[in-house]
Formats: C-alpha cells, structure tokens, sequence
C-alpha cells in the first residue's frame, strides 16, 4: 500500500507511462507540470463530453453522451438515495461504456493475463462493428 504511488500525477510525472486514456480531460490543470508535459509526450485518448475545452491535445479524442442529457443514467442524492435520469436531448452520441468497451475489443492484451474488467467478445459489438471484409 503505497499512497499516490500510483496516482495519475505520480505515474505521469516521473515519466512511467507509456501512453494514457483519459476518461474526462477536466483534472488534467490539476496536474503538476512535469506531469503535464509527460502526458503531451506520450499517445493519449481522451474521452470528454461535447462541451468540455481540452487541456491536452490526445491522439486520439471521442466526444461521449452526458449521463442524463444524452443518455439515461442515477445521481446520488446527499443522503445516498438514487435518482434515475432521464434523456432529454437525444444525440448520437455513444456511452463511455460503448467507446471503452470497442477500444477493448480491438486491442490486444499483452500481459500475463487480461484484465479483469475488459470482456473478450471475439470481436466488436454494438455501434462500433469492424469494417473488415468478409472472406
């Protein structure tokens, strides 16, 4: 157990990462700057909702649905009691999930073993399905 050791800023900032996915770019001002700097030096996705300005310039960038604008979703109330939100402004836009899911699905795991969270589909699903030819 280690405090920080593994925090975005901490691995960033002394140069560990190899490349980085960012699920919401607003926390990147918050880091140090010699985080900063690595994260514009390494490939970067970024995953950030319509509205929100960058603060990094990703490799790779996906605009997603806002959770009860775009896409149903709960809040919290303070005392912990859920409340389901509804659309209400329909979009094309996909889920995190959606995007996290297909970038999953079409990146090869090179580790001891895949991890515990990605679900090996054989292939891609839903609205990101493969271009390639048939046989």
């Amino acid at each position: 157990y280690g405090p920080g050791e593994y925090s975005a800023n901490d691995v960033l900032g002394r140069g560990e990462a190899d490349a980085c996915l960012l699920v919401g770019s607003e926390g990147v001002p918050a880091l140090s700057p010699a985080a900063r700097e690595h994260l514009q030096a390494v490939p970067t996705i970024c995953l950030d909702y319509p509205t929100v300005e960058s603060f990094v310039r990703p490799t790779v960038r996906f605009t997603t649905a806002v959770y009860g604008v775009h896409r149903p979703g709960t809040a919290y109330r303070m005392d912990e009691v859920p409340i389901p939100l509804r659309v209400v402004l329909p979009s094309d836009y996909h889920s995190d999930a959606e995007v996290l899911n297909a970038v999953a699905n079409r990146t090869e795991w090179r580790g001891p073993q895949p991890p515990l969270s990605c679900e090996r589909t054989g292939g891609a699903t839903g609205p990101f399905e493969s271009a390639e030819p048939a046989e």
